[in-house]
């Protein structure tokens, strides 16, 4: 459903064809680790960061970013640009947009 929502094409269904990501997680942990700051942008830059606890796989493209909660090597997935990867979705079904 949030695939559809934003206008993706072909992701976030698992069925032959599309692509999905997949995060797997214990219900009874899952929660955010302390917020931190990172510099590790272009130019210095900074952002907040904080670690996931109780995410205990990532799957993007059928690839595994994160095994028993720790990162992986793998670096899949691609930018996803507008009218080329997405449809126009309107705010209700059914109905065009208001210009």
């Amino acid at each position: 459903m949030p695939a559809q929502l934003y206008g993706l094409r072909d992701r976030g269904r698992l069925v032959p064809g599309h692509w999905a990501d997949i995060v797997i997680f214990d219900p009874a942990k899952v929660d955010a680790g302390p917020l931190r700051t990172v510099t590790d942008l272009p130019a210095n830059g900074s952002r907040l960061m904080t670690q996931p606890i109780g995410v205990r796989h990532v799957l993007v493209a059928g690839e595994e970013l994160i095994r028993d909660g720790a990162p992986t090597e793998n670096r899949p997935g691609q930018l996803l640009r507008s009218g080329k990867d997405t449809e126009t979705v309107f705010a209700r079904l059914g109905e065009p947009a208001e210009a």
